[in-house]
């Protein structure tokens, strides 16, 4: 049974998320982030975990839009070890690529790879780019390549590490196609 004070924080919560999202329509990460953070104060002091555990990763993809991306890793992994299995692949997608932003190259992939062991499913184009990435930022081309493959099977418009293969092995006419 909800007391007066928890629906009066959700409440607040609510308003304060929807605030945020309306910054993140316009691109004002700074404000979305502040405003995201509120409606995590907020929906913590409600003490209802299902607002809880998705305010803790929107706080995480504001920290990295916001390029901080040390905080948004400290909360993906408090939200990774405590929070609902419904949100372990976001963030184990988000911490490889915060760890990719960060080039720390060895923690980005074993993120990723950890996404494709345990939630195969859940692994997208994107995530095959930036695993590629990873990859090919460490120095393993083969792997590289085999992920590049992937990512384009899965969809087409993932030329990003495609480029990046190209002009590294010197295929100019395949980097500008």
């Amino acid at each position: 049974k909800r007391t007066r004070n928890s629906t009066d924080y959700l409440l607040s919560g609510k308003i304060n998320r929807e605030i945020a999202d309306c910054y993140e329509q316009v691109n004002d990460w700074k404000s979305a982030l502040h405003f995201r953070l509120l409606s995590h104060g907020k929906f913590s002091k409600a003490g209802i975990t299902k607002y809880t555990y998705s305010s803790i990763l929107n706080v995480a993809r504001d920290y990295f839009a916001n390029e901080k991306y040390d905080s948004c890793i400290t909360y993906l992994n408090n939200l990774y070890q405590h929070g609902s299995t419904k949100y372990k692949p976001s963030s184990l997608s988000l911490l490889g690529r915060s760890y990719l932003s960060k080039e720390d190259y060895t923690e980005s992939i074993s993120k990723f790879e950890e996404l494709l062991t345990k939630y195969p499913a859940d692994m997208d184009g994107e995530d095959y780019m930036h695993l590629g990435l990873a990859y090919l930022y460490n120095g393993e081309m083969g792997k590289a390549m085999e992920v590049n493959r992937m990512a384009l099977a899965m969809d087409s418009s993932m030329r990003t590490l495609d480029f990046r293969i190209a002009t590294r092995t010197g295929d100019i006419h395949k980097a500008y196609q």
